[in-house]
């Protein structure tokens, strides 16, 4: 049995390691053991379990710091902390850190029901030879499949009926996958280890290995261009043809391009989400481009900003399965493309939009709810909420939704006791496509445990642990307003910072977005124009003054034609769920002036508020936009209400250059 999967402390694995520490603050510091160090420039953190080396950029967990160390890849890494005890999930108490200064490599430390997961890489001779004695044998699936989910993390539904394992002499020993076709694809046995200058050099224990295609097909997605066997076999899996390169993250070379060039199809270059990563990509396109490849032929993965460094096609197959590899292969970029109007209208290789609301919300898109104080904009989120876990083939207040979503619910308003009773009310009286068994996916975070903030950097993380932890299709922010209480709805700078969190959220862990925003009391947008750019759609809601159990629906979509305006039924005591009314009712608060909103008065004294209230002095422009937002009223009578409170003394101004600011006086 594996042991189970638990990292190694990260000072524990230091002292493993040989690496003497000092404690310095908060961290301990030491002499980075892979380089000359002569000052301590390594950095352990044990409450982040986390090490740094500054000069060099290098950082990670306590498997980076063995895999830097010991220069081997992850499996060598996870069987040697797993020979010295590293791994066991009940370590007692944690050791003194002072009592760590200056400790020896302790002694490995037999594991009599955890033995060592096998790994391909091994650090000496003899330990490959031992481990390539216990390979399963000729034909036996079984145990085929319990040495890939032990070694490789490789899941039995993800290991082909059509796979065998045996000893093939041809291809230097080792384990080979038959394809069923003419090309075959084989891990290779290596050991790593330094000449005498102290140099990086591989040893093939069984022979060499060039690199071949895993498998030819009439019809293919593409060939992916990868430096790793692992991550040619995630590629395979993902059904997509493979391409290892024997040097690894390197162009590949003159005999490999021309392969590829005969492969035909789309190139996917697919290296580590690192340095060395990226330069590897641009060397392959440089190579392949010298080869006599067209640019359009070429794509390559690149990795969302916050993506763990080293991070691999592999990772991803045991993290995400196919599907997330077949996501990032999917999303490789390519050049620019420049079409003839004609041929881009022919074209059929043109991404359509993949929606979660048909012609409101896509996948990974943006939306707003704006709507005035107690208009029902939480219910409507809630509802909302529901139909996305219960897509698809559903519609609801006219809205068509076409795409079952995970959602998460991210709240700073709302008690957890009105909260829960709005739910189960909702579920006994809710419509029918409502299905009980898919409500577990629409997650809520408990505002007795936690309130969200996310213009504060420890609150912002834990949403973001918790995010990474529940991966959300849909993440609803309710309030926006609340969930950043530092941020000066007006000022367009404060408003972009507030929004910018959000869409490195959503890009890092790719979800939509769906905000729920205060309106002003009037009913009309509120907000800096930067919000107001900045969804696919935005849809207003305002109380009809005809009716008030009724609601006025503005929207503008960058996706669709909308027409309208529509009407929406609040919910009461008899039916909480929010309906689209009728063809009478619509006709009846469709009259002119049915739902027109309440203007409020603008008097020298409401200039002297707004002014009052801002953090300091506003341009003309700025000042007037702020009145007609808190108003409702036009140009001219705002300016007017300028003109006399400057004249009664009650604002004053100074020149910037050439603006004139006011303030109040």
């Amino acid at each position: 049995m594996s042991p189970p999967h638990v990292k190694p402390d990260i000072l524990e694995t230091a002292a493993a390691l040989d690496i003497q520490l000092a404690p310095q603050g908060k961290e301990m510091v030491g002499r980075v053991p892979w380089r000359s160090d002569t000052n301590p420039s390594l950095q352990i953190n044990r409450e982040k379990q986390l090490w740094s080396d500054f000069p060099a950029d290098e950082s990670g967990d306590s498997y980076a710091l063995i895999m830097r160390a010991r220069d081997c890849e992850f499996g060598a890494a996870k069987a040697w902390a797993a020979e010295r005890g590293l791994l066991t999930s009940d370590r007692g108490a944690k050791r003194n850190g002072a009592a760590r200064i200056g400790a020896r490599k302790p002694e490995a430390r037999p594991q009599a029901s955890q033995a060592a997961q096998p790994s391909w890489l091994w650090p000496d001779e003899a330990k490959a030879r031992k481990e390539f004695e216990r390979l399963p044998r000729v034909k036996d699936n079984d145990a085929a499949a319990e040495f890939f989910a032990d070694g490789y993390g490789l899941s039995r539904e993800f290991l082909p009926d059509s796979w065998r394992i045996f000893d093939h002499p041809s291809k230097g020993g080792g384990v080979v996958y038959p394809s069923g076709l003419e090309d075959e694809f084989g891990l290779k046995f290596k050991a790593r280890e330094r000449d005498e200058k102290g140099k990086r050099a591989v040893r093939r224990l069984f022979g060499e290995f060039n690199g071949t295609i895993v498998k030819t097909a009439q019809e293919s997605r593409g060939i992916v261009v990868a430096g790793g066997e692992e991550k040619g076999v995630a590629a395979n899996l993902a059904d997509y043809d493979a391409f290892i390169l024997p040097n690894g993250e390197a162009a590949p070379s003159d005999k490999a391009c021309e392969a590829i060039k005969a492969h035909g199809g789309r190139v996917i270059i697919a290296f580590d989400a690192d340095k060395p990563g990226v330069n590897a990509t641009a060397k392959a396109r440089e190579a392949l481009r010298d080869a006599g490849i067209s640019d359009s032929r070429v794509h390559w993965v690149v990795w969302p900003r916050g993506t763990p460094r080293g991070r691999d096609l592999n990772d991803e197959q045991k993290d995400g399965g196919v599907e997330a590899v077949a996501g990032v292969l999917k999303g490789a970029k390519g050049p620019p493309r420049v079409w003839g109007v004609n041929a881009f209208v022919a074209a059929d290789d043109v991404p359509k939009p993949d929606f979660l609301i048909e012609g409101i919300l896509t996948v990974c898109g943006q939306l707003v709810l704006s709507a005035a104080a107690k208009t029902c904009k939480t219910r409507l989120a809630l509802q909302l909420a529901f139909a996305l876990v219960c897509a698809p083939f559903i519609e609801f207040l006219g809205w068509r939704f076409e795409k079952r979503a995970r959602v998460l619910y991210l709240r700073a308003e709302i008690a957890d006791g009105f909260f829960q009773d709005w739910i189960m009310k909702d579920i006994e009286t809710g419509p029918e496509w409502l299905d009980p068994r898919r409500l577990d996916e629409f997650r809520i975070v408990s505002l007795d445990d936690f309130r969200p903030v996310l213009d504060s950097d420890k609150s912002l993380a834990q949403v973001e642990a918790i995010i990474e932890e529940h991966k959300p299709d849909v993440v609803i922010f309710d309030p926006f307003r609340f969930l950043f209480p530092s941020m000066e709805e007006n000022a367009s700078d404060s408003m972009g910072a507030a929004l910018d969190v959000i869409s490195g959220l959503a890009h890092r862990h790719k979800f939509a977005s769906i905000l729920i925003h205060h309106s002003s009391k009037t009913g009309g947008y509120r907000g800096s124009s930067v919000l107001e750019g900045w969804p696919d759609s935005l849809i207003e809601l305002a109380v009809c003054d005809k009716d008030e159990q009724f609601v006025k629906v503005s929207a503008r979509c960058r996706h669709s034609v909308v027409s309208g305006p529509v009407f929406w039924k609040r919910p009461d005591e008899d039916d909480p769920w929010l309906r689209l009314a009728d063809e009478d009712e619509t006709a009846r608060l469709g009259t002119r002036g049915g739902a027109k909103a309440r203007r409020a008065p603008v008097d020298p004294k409401t200039v002297r508020s707004v002014l009052a209230q801002n953090d300091g002095p506003m341009c003309r422009g700025d000042l007037r936009e702020r009145l007609k937002d808190k108003t409702g009223r036009g140009n001219n009578v705002c300016d007017e209400a300028l003109r006399v409170a400057k004249e009664r003394g009650l604002v004053s101004t100074t020149k910037d250059g050439t603006r004139v600011l006011y303030s109040a006086a």
